[in-house]
């Protein structure tokens, strides 16, 4: 099976695209959001489990489908390690996971941390958790990632 997923040259762009798959996800009665598991899909109870970057996988394979992270090429691993930083608020690290660590971070450090530090759990409130994200792509996009 090739490689289905495809992600934007921006970060910031990826994260946004994130959100659309994770808010179709939440509409699937199927699929349950877990933010400890990247995707995992039961036979028994055919429920499929999914973070924000899993959600990514399992609108592009469907959810009956075990594409974990670690089966993808490294290019892949990376962006969607990427995501899953960010929804964790690693900012920094999302970027250098993103552009494969080419990029330099020293004028963008202080700024990444307070957006960073802002993050919000999505088992307190997803709404806020969304929020939050799309304070994190206006973040990265005034930054140019």
């Amino acid at each position: 099976m090739g490689n289905k997923l495809k992600f934007p040259a921006r970060l910031s762009d990826a994260v946004f695209m994130a959100i659309k798959d994770l808010r179709w996800a939440e509409e699937q009665p199927k699929i349950q959001i877990n933010m400890d598991e990247f995707q995992h899909y039961d036979p028994e109870t055919e429920i499929c489990e999914c973070c924000l970057a899993g959600a990514t996988i399992v609108r592009a394979y469907g959810p009956k489908h075990l594409m974990h992270w670690h089966r993808f090429d490294i290019e892949t691993k990376h962006k969607l390690l990427a995501i899953d930083s960010v929804r964790s608020g690693n900012l920094a690290h999302a970027i250098n996971q993103y552009y494969d660590y080419q990029r330099s971070l020293m004028g963008f450090l202080f700024p990444l941390e307070e957006l960073g530090n802002a993050v919000v759990s999505y088992w307190d409130s997803p709404a806020n958790f969304k929020k939050y994200l799309q304070r994190v792509i206006v973040g990265l996009r005034g930054m140019g990632f």
